[in-house]
C-alpha cells in the first residue's frame, strides 16, 4: 500500500519537472531526442558565462552559470528513462 502512495506521489512530482524542463529550454514535451540536444547546444552558447563582455560584473557571471546549470538539469530531466514522449 505504501509503495502504490509513493507511486502516485512521485508522477505529479515528475510532471512539474517535465514541465520546468520544457519551459527552460522552450520545447514541447515531444521534442526528439537529437533536436534537444541541437537545442540544449544553441542555448548554452547562448547563455555561457565566456560570451559575456569583458566588463561583465561577477553577478551577470554567476546568473550565466545558474543559467547554465538549469539547462543543463532540464536536458537531463527530458532524456531520462522515465520520459519517453
Amino acid at each position: 500500500m505504501q509503495a502504490l502512495k509513493k507511486e502516485n506521489q512521485q508522477a505529479p512530482q515528475q510532471q512539474v519537472d517535465i514541465e520546468w524542463a520544457c519551459q527552460t529550454l522552450a520545447v514541447p514535451p515531444t521534442i526528439s531526442k537529437s533536436v534537444l540536444k541541437k537545442k540544449r547546444r544553441q542555448l548554452i552558447n547562448q547563455y555561457h558565462p565566456d560570451k559575456l563582455p569583458a566588463d561583465a560584473s561577477d553577478y551577470e557571471r554567476s546568473q550565466a552559470n545558474a543559467r547554465i546549470d538549469a539547462i543543463n538539469r532540464a536536458y537531463e530531466v527530458l532524456t531520462s528513462k522515465n520520459h519517453e514522449p
